[in-house]
């Protein structure tokens, strides 16, 4: 991993974060329109200036208790692919050098192959995401066909 700047959110009681780069801008959360047959996490779709987005739910993912009340979506970018990632919050942009950058434990390895890294900065620990690995196949799929 190079030099990078990252989008800092919370989950819970946690902190994650993903490449700048991937995002592509920042909203207010205020629900979706459900579809029928989708997995639990999936959120559904909104309607963003005229463009259609799927929306997972990040906490349902992981299977953690969010704060509740107003969240925020991250619309990102991978590949040809555009999907929301509703969070509790979004709380900054942090540039994250080589040397504040940690291997995921290896008891993460299996089931966490969507962490990239641990960050470290300021006494504070990130989880930093691998937004490639995070859909499956079936997922990615159902996001490409939902958009």
């Amino acid at each position: 991993m190079a030099d990078e700047q990252v989008v800092v959110f919370h989950l819970g009681k946690e902190e994650y974060c993903i490449p700048i780069h991937q995002v592509r801008e920042i909203i207010l959360y205020k629900g979706a329109t459900m579809l029928p047959g989708t997995p639990k996490h999936f959120e559904g779709i909104i309607n963003l200036r005229g463009r259609i987005i799927p929306v997972i739910d990040l906490a349902v993912k992981f299977g953690v208790e969010g704060k509740g009340g107003e969240r925020q979506a991250l619309i990102v970018d991978l590949g040809e692919t555009h999907f929301g990632i509703v969070v509790d919050q979004v709380s900054e942009v942090l540039h994250l050098q080589d040397s504040d950058v940690e291997a995921a434990p290896a008891q993460v390895a299996g089931g966490g192959a969507f962490i990239r890294g641990i960050g470290k900065t300021e006494g504070r620990l990130l989880i930093l995401l691998e937004l490639a690995n995070l859909l499956d196949e079936s997922e990615l799929s159902a996001m490409e066909t939902a958009s």
